[in-house]
């Protein structure tokens, strides 16, 4: 049961957070994919600024600081590819130079060695989830994929405010 969390920029403190949020136009600056626990202890998969791409557990259970998905309607061996995806992924640098690649549109900055949360979790979606994007992964913003995700949760369910 996989689901998506989002943070909130204002939460964070954090001028590099609060740049991104400025230049998407969205109030979060970053996206985990949870993939088990509960929301105050949950197994999380993202790349963080400034470590990169791996496992962490984080307590999200605060809903000035996240949003969260319901789960997302995934068949067959889709969960298992994302989290197959996930362990290839692991130890990736971050991406902070395609964080400005991305704010001017210009893919010749963006590093394909390396990786930053919305574009992992956009990935996963177009290579182990088959969703169909608007865009190249290194192109979609949290915010951008707290609207895709309305598209890719279970049947009926809403995202949790």
């Amino acid at each position: 049961m996989i689901r998506l969390a989002f943070r909130y920029a204002a939460s964070t403190g954090n001028p590099f957070s609060m740049l991104i949020s400025r230049e998407t136009g969205s109030p979060f600056s970053h996206v985990e994919m949870v993939l088990s626990g509960a929301d105050n202890n949950a197994r999380c998969f993202s790349s963080r600024e400034p470590h990169g791409a791996g496992f962490e557990q984080i307590d999200l259970s605060d809903p000035a600081k996240w949003l969260i998905t319901a789960p997302m309607a995934l068949v067959g061996d889709q969960e298992a590819l994302a989290c197959g995806y996930c362990l290839g992924a692991d130890g990736k640098n971050y991406d902070g130079l395609g964080l400005v690649g991305f704010a001017v549109h210009n893919p010749a900055i963006h590093d394909y060695s390396m990786i930053f949360c919305s574009e992992t979790i956009a990935a996963i979606a177009q290579h182990c989830w088959s969703k169909i994007l608007p865009a190249q992964p290194w192109q979609i913003s949290p915010g951008m994929l707290v609207e895709l995700a309305k598209e890719w949760v279970l049947p009926r369910a809403k995202l949790l405010a």
